[in-house]
């Protein structure tokens, strides 16, 4: 990027605790095969990581700030302090798919002085609902549109010129659709809008967010099947870090060490995690046992947490304090001793595909099953009674084993499991086993070796 004070474009990014993905966002801008542009981010009291991590991916961002936020008065602010010929407004959770995004739109605009907005291609990720999805598919098609009449226009893929907007800046009171009042008004006044599919960005939350239905879900099957699907950011690009709780309490007897240097190992062994975080009361002491791995971070803890969600919370935060951003983490500790690299990437992948927060292993229970309520009585919680057919089971946690999170959904035990759940059924008993359940050293590698006997991962 050349920073020369004058740009030919400005791009306005609205971010409000968009932490898990400004990231993304910024690197895809970064590798623009146009490079005269200025970046400003216009945020309304993020109270996550957005700004550091956006700072960490571009230093010389521009950040302004808005307190009473609506869309029309944020991208006035951006627009007021930019510099360019033309803006580009950029939804932070949209990633450009391809390095001439940029380029694309510039080119379009460029063409024609009456043309007053060009919006490009929205494409759904791996992890975008269904009903989103098939809303994009339908709404931005293949076929370049030149719109006369219809306002249609959607500023989280959009470019406009600058001294269209000084005589008719976004409305300042409308809560919604800001872009849309902006077309028609520079359609009254004769103006062109385009829409270009050459220019396109993935975008996780689509132009509608609405709740599931199956319908939905066979029209997005039928759309995909009938069309190049492209695929969406590879796994590549997310950073996965492990994190491995363990107090040096654990840590006394021979089979808790053994399963501890054995799970580091399992980690260490799987490519797309990028490290592993140990945390503990004790690094001294932990320091003298740990393998030579050259991927482990250690961060000593002085808070005991009763809750494991709670460690993990904790553990991100003091991550984000040394520039360690992880996208997605894998939370795992000893007190389920067997574990599978299977499992693990497993419960990566269906995160990464699924519009979930987390995934957890689990297993299948098909028989008669209760919780006891508040007042002690029994409540069933199954549906034993219909033909084994029509049976739907219920599911057991396994999280000890390997619970994959986006870092920013991990915040503490008391809302963790109210996030969106996948799950990844485990259906070798072994796994089910505690480690306070093993008795001896003999006893733990000759489960070991029954594993691998008979589940082949």
């Amino acid at each position: 990027m050349f920073y020369i004070g004058i740009f030919m474009v400005s791009i306005i990014i609205r971010t409000k605790n968009e932490e898990r993905w400004i990231g993304h966002c910024l690197k895809q801008i970064k590798i623009q095969s146009y490079i005269d542009y200025e970046v400003i981010l216009v945020d309304n009291q993020s109270d996550d990581y957005t700004i550091q991590k956006a700072k960490l991916v571009m230093p010389d961002i521009k950040i302004h700030h808005i307190e009473e936020f609506m869309p029309g008065k944020a991208l006035n602010l951006g627009i007021i302090n930019s510099s360019g010929e033309y803006i580009v407004c950029l939804s932070a959770h949209c990633i450009p798919v391809n390095e001439y995004w940029l380029e694309k739109l510039v080119n379009e605009i460029k063409s024609d002085e009456n043309i007053a907005g060009v919006y490009g291609r929205q494409l759904p990720m791996d992890q975008t609902h269904d009903i989103d999805r098939r809303d994009m598919y339908v709404t931005f098609g293949l076929d370049r549109r030149v719109q006369y009449k219809d306002p249609f226009f959607h500023n989280a893929n959009s470019i406009l010129r600058k001294d269209l907007w000084e005589k008719t800046p976004f409305d300042e009171n409308e809560r919604n659709i800001e872009d849309r009042v902006w077309a028609q008004k520079m359609i009254d006044n004769s103006y062109k809008i385009i829409y270009t599919p050459d220019s396109m960005v993935y975008h996780y939350h689509g132009i509608h967010q609405t709740n599931k239905n199956t319908r939905y879900k066979n029209i997005v099957k039928i759309i995909e099947r009938t069309n190049n699907k492209l695929d969406t950011l590879p796994i590549s690009e997310y950073n996965i870090q492990a994190i491995i709780p363990i107090l040096n309490v654990d840590l006394e007897d021979e089979i808790s060490r053994e399963v501890f240097i054995n799970t580091i190992k399992l980690f260490s062994s799987i490519s797309i995690i990028s490290n592993i975080v140990i945390t503990t009361d004790n690094l001294f002491k932990l320091k003298k046992m740990l393998p030579q791995e050259n991927n482990l971070i250690l961060i000593e803890r002085e808070n005991i947490h009763t809750r494991v969600v709670d460690v993990y919370a904790e553990t991100i935060k003091s991550l984000k304090t040394k520039n360690e951003y992880p996208d997605i983490v894998v939370m795992s500790d000893i007190s389920y001793p067997f574990k599978s690299r299977t499992i693990i990437e497993n419960c990566i992948y269906e995160l990464l595909k699924n519009d979930v927060d987390a995934v957890i292993p689990a297993y299948a229970e098909m028989r008669p099953t209760w919780i006891k309520d508040k007042d002690g009585e029994y409540k069933r919680v199954d549906n034993y009674e219909v033909s084994k057919k029509e049976r739907e089971p219920t599911y057991i946690g396994l999280e000890n084993i390997s619970t994959v999170a986006y870092s920013d959904k991990v915040k503490n035990h008391q809302n963790f499991f109210n996030n969106k759940i996948e799950m990844v059924i485990v259906d070798n008993p072994y796994y089910k086993l505690k480690l306070k359940e093993i008795k001896s050293r003999d006893e733990f590698y000759y489960i070991m070796k029954n594993i691998n006997k008979q589940y082949v991962d």
